[in-house]
């Protein structure tokens, strides 16, 4: 999209281009944060809508930043207390955790020139 950008502008419906952060509403961290801002600043707000959208994107990373932030720590320690379940037959069978995540991440894909892809993961 970086490198595209006009071109994909040109073929978009009038105004498209104020939706085009939500590609990248998916990141959680401040670099990708600093790329987003420099990128669609002064692109995608000069199109009707435009700055409220990027300004709800850059919020969400904000909050994914600082949620991150607050509970990685207790994560981890979670995490290496954590041992599964023995079964009924004392015996150690190591178990999987059962797992129902519908997760939703954006990249930055080196395979696509460096620039915004958009993945969407479901993890039964």
């Amino acid at each position: 999209m970086q490198q595209n950008w006009d071109l994909l502008i040109d073929k978009l419906p009038t105004d498209s281009g104020a939706s085009l952060p939500y590609v990248a509403a998916g990141y959680c961290d401040a670099t990708h944060r600093q790329d987003v801002e420099n990128f669609f600043s002064g692109r995608s707000t000069k199109y009707t809508g435009g700055p409220p959208i990027l300004t709800q994107v850059l919020e969400g990373i904000d909050l994914c930043v600082a949620y991150k932030n607050a509970q990685e720590a207790s994560v981890a320690e979670f995490l290496k207390a954590y041992k599964p379940a023995q079964s009924a037959g004392g015996g150690s069978k190591q178990r999987k955790p059962k797992r129902d995540v519908c997760a939703t991440s954006s990249t930055r894909d080196s395979a696509v020139g460096g620039e915004f892809a958009y993945e969407s993961v479901h993890n039964p």
